[in-house]
């Protein structure tokens, strides 16, 4: 999966920097609790950003 996964990204969208990481992960999703899922997800980008030099 991950093979063919990888071919498709990078013949769609020309990044052959695109790799999938080291290791394996797991998740879980509360059914009881989908707009906290939703809310984590849509916030992914600003948590992993890293503040510039001018921002620290």
């Amino acid at each position: 999966m991950k093979a063919a996964s990888s071919k498709w990204v990078h013949e769609e969208s020309g990044d052959r920097a695109f790799a999938w990481q080291q290791g394996d992960g797991a998740f879980t999703v509360s059914p009881s609790h989908p707009e906290n899922v939703r809310n984590s997800i849509a916030s992914q980008e600003e948590h992993h950003r890293k503040p510039t030099f001018q921002e620290e």
